[in-house]
């Protein structure tokens, strides 16, 4: 292994992923925040996406790079088109324990 670049955070990380065109990394954990970062430009932070009340534990990028889902210990998962930065879509689970991993 070879290090690249330290990243500050700033809270306790549940999981990280990068997109499949090696252009994103998303990191979620004890926070209500998804971070995203641009990695070709040194792992830049571009975007804190917010759309929890609880820390995050589990993302994904859709194959094609230009959609982010993460899941949330509140029981939600919120979809997010990373071209605009918008919501698509939040969807809510009753009982939080059966979400276990998130794949596109």
């Amino acid at each position: 292994m070879t290090h690249i670049v330290d990243i500050s955070i700033g809270f306790a990380v549940n999981y990280s992923i990068c997109s499949l065109d090696g252009k994103y990394m998303a990191a979620v954990g004890d926070d209500s925040f998804v971070l995203l970062f641009d990695v070709q430009q040194n792992y830049k932070k571009i975007a804190k996406l917010k759309e929890f009340k609880d820390g995050g534990f589990s993302c994904s990028f859709s194959v094609d790079s230009t959609l982010l889902a993460a899941a949330s210990q509140d029981g939600s998962v919120a979809v997010w088109d990373l071209r605009m930065r918008k919501i698509l879509a939040k969807l809510l689970a009753k009982q939080v324990r059966y979400l276990k991993i998130l794949i596109f």
